[in-house]
């Protein structure tokens, strides 16, 4: 099993995919209910340098990197 790394010290891989520990984080459920429920970790994937590689179309004020989920 992997040991916690914390990003303030590595960034992971490019591609690599991470659990993320988000306090708070209110997600919709699937329907047109407006039903909310707590998440508080995530699956997300790391992409080095996707600024870089996609230029934004309305500016770039964030880092180089990018978090999918």
């Amino acid at each position: 099993m992997a040991t916690w790394t914390a990003v303030a010290e590595r960034l992971p891989p490019d591609g690599e995919r991470v659990l993320c520990y988000l306090p708070d984080n209110q997600v919709y459920l699937p329907g047109k209910s407006g039903a909310m429920e707590q998440r508080s970790v995530v699956v997300l994937r790391f992409m080095r340098d996707w600024f870089l590689k996609n230029p934004s179309k309305t500016g770039k004020a964030t880092g180089d990197h990018f978090w999918l989920g």
